[in-house]
């Protein structure tokens, strides 16, 4: 689908990390606990029962579009990269990514985006190539490599509360700065300085036409775009869920809502 040298670095991208993924899981807040008397009269302590799936942030939109990269929380705890990496694998190998990935390689053959490419099954084997490599590319560099050399953490932080203004400037404004892993604000280069990275790989494997710096910049004006855009999305997606599911007598999770 792409020359080899795109396939070696992509493959390299993909497996140096997986040390990061053998470390021991992120230990877990303790959960609140409340106390009870056995029948030899120590005191032991019983966990507090867990939260319904009403209360539980949604792990995806509408049963479909993933959230691995968004917390609900509004002071988690800090990411170890083997956490930041944990989000980049399971984001781009979900099913979504991939079925959403084919469907933009078919409307640009359908468009004859890249005509080097060509048509027929080649042709779309190669527009898919590119794309995926995009995602994973970017994924890994804007969520994993540069978070992880730059203490800084790639999820965003919804807000959920406030005025439509304020929130769209959270959104906004979440691609330029971001906490880091000591919970200070700082200037977001993990995302900057991933996307051009990404942009300047993907030289390597797009068509000659497309292997100049204008494009490679362009691109990365494109990129910054999609990220706002998914931001915004992230920020005011699970309340059009919330307000849909309300809609047809159902909440959240799929379950009928009494009348």
């Amino acid at each position: 689908m792409r020359d080899a040298s795109a396939a070696a670095v992509f493959l390299f991208l993909l497996i140096a990390p997986l040390g990061y993924a053998r470390q021991a899981p992120e230990a877990a807040p303790p959960a609140a606990t409340s106390a009870s008397v056995n029948p030899q009269g120590l005191e032991q302590k019983s966990a507090a029962p867990a939260q319904t799936a009403e209360q539980k942030p949604p792990q995806r939109l509408f049963h479909i579009i993933p959230l691995y990269n968004v917390t609900f929380e509004k002071n988690p705890p800090a990411l170890t990269p083997a956490g930041k990496f944990r989000i980049f694998a399971r984001s781009i190998t979900d099913p979504y990514t991939i079925l959403s990935t084919a469907g933009q390689a078919g409307l640009e053959q359908d468009q004859n985006h890249f005509p080097a490419y060509g048509q027929g099954a080649a042709g779309y084997g190669k527009r898919f190539g590119a794309d995926y490599g995009d995602a994973a590319i970017g994924g890994f560099l804007t969520t994993f490599a540069f978070p992880s050399l730059l203490h800084e953490d790639p999820r965003y932080f919804r807000r959920g509360e406030g005025g439509i203004r304020r929130r769209l400037g959270h959104a906004m404004a979440n691609t330029f700065v971001t906490p880091t892993d000591s919970r200070r604000r700082s200037f977001n280069w993990a995302n900057m300085l991933g996307r051009l990275t990404a942009r300047s790989v993907a030289v390597s494997y797009y068509p000659a036409a497309q292997r100049t710096s204008p494009r490679v910049f362009a691109g990365f004006g494109y990129s910054l775009g999609n990220s706002i855009v998914d931001n915004v999305f992230n920020e005011f997606g699970p309340d059009v869920e919330r307000w849909l599911f309300k809609q047809i007598g159902r909440d959240a999770t799929g379950r009928r809502v009494p009348n």
